[in-house]
């Protein structure tokens, strides 16, 4: 549990909770915890840090405008830097994803999208998703997961702002050049701000654009073409599945395995078996 200091102040990456697993990525700090303070013996608190908490279940009770009397699982609530409350679970059954958003992340994101000047709730199924998504890779975390989960930490920032406008038929160029600069590079450690520089563009607007028009995140379209290239290398050549996984871009084989079966319904032994079949060079995005 994370202790309350004099001042009644939890700085980055703080929470009031026992935490079961903590990640660390470019500018956020996440820890999937569960409550341990009774509703009644809650303290009032203050965050340092802007952050997001998410109710993976249970019934939480927040001051956040939007919250209700109650807020059932799942829901997601930003609270802005020096947000002052006594946010808690009812019961000691809850679950909660907490993620701090850095002071230099955040400053940056405030040049692209207007945010929320006092805690709000959010309920809607896209950013409920997001954080659900994010929470789930906190469980399997791998090779690609910094580059994934930075890239919904800042969809989250960016469902903030105003409905982007309608969408071209094409997309734009300098997204095209991030798109490229994934294909060139796609086994190979990546962050999003890397990305962002090469296009020219700010984070936030360069993962909201990226999911307008491909309809996912640039770390699931990483992890998608890492795929794609095991599966040509698979029907393609005799090496060990061990080198074929290296040469992808993942970290170990046995999640390469695994991640194989989920994309293409069997195992990499098995599709090598099944000979020579048709390896598309553009991942689908879904």
């Amino acid at each position: 549990m994370t202790a309350l200091g004099n001042t009644g102040t939890l700085r980055y990456g703080q929470f009031v909770g026992a935490t079961k697993v903590r990640r660390e990525v470019n500018g956020f700090s996440l820890s999937r915890m569960v409550p341990e303070v009774p509703a009644e013996e809650m303290p009032v608190h203050t965050h340092e840090d802007a952050s997001f908490v998410f109710v993976i279940r249970g019934v939480y009770l927040s001051s956040a405008m939007n919250a209700g009397a109650e807020c059932r699982g799942p829901v997601l609530i930003f609270n802005p830097a020096g947000t002052r409350h006594r946010d808690r679970f009812q019961q000691l059954r809850g679950m909660f994803l907490a993620i701090s958003i850095a002071d230099k992340t955040l400053k940056r994101a405030e040049q692209c999208v207007r945010l929320h000047e006092r805690a709000v709730c959010f309920q809607n199924a896209d950013v409920v998703g997001a954080a659900h998504r994010i929470g789930r890779e906190c469980l399997g975390w791998n090779e690609a997961s910094p580059l994934l989960v930075e890239g919904l930490c800042l969809e989250l920032l960016a469902s903030m702002a105003d409905k982007p406008a309608p969408r071209e038929k094409q997309p734009p160029a300098w997204l095209q050049v991030a798109r490229e600069f994934l294909n060139d590079s796609y086994t190979e450690p990546l962050r999003i701000d890397e990305m962002a520089a090469e296009a020219a563009v700010h984070p936030v607007h360069l993962v909201r654009a990226f999911r307008q028009y491909y309809s996912c995140t640039p770390g699931e379209y990483v992890r998608r073409r890492r795929i794609e290239r095991a599966a040509g290398l698979l029907v393609g050549s005799d090496q060990p599945i061990a080198d074929v996984a290296a040469l992808a871009g993942f970290a170990d084989q046995s999640h390469f395995s695994k991640l194989f079966r989920k994309y293409r319904g069997m195992s990499p032994a098995e599709y090598r078996r099944l000979g020579r079949g048709s390896v598309s060079n553009r991942p689908e995005c879904s």
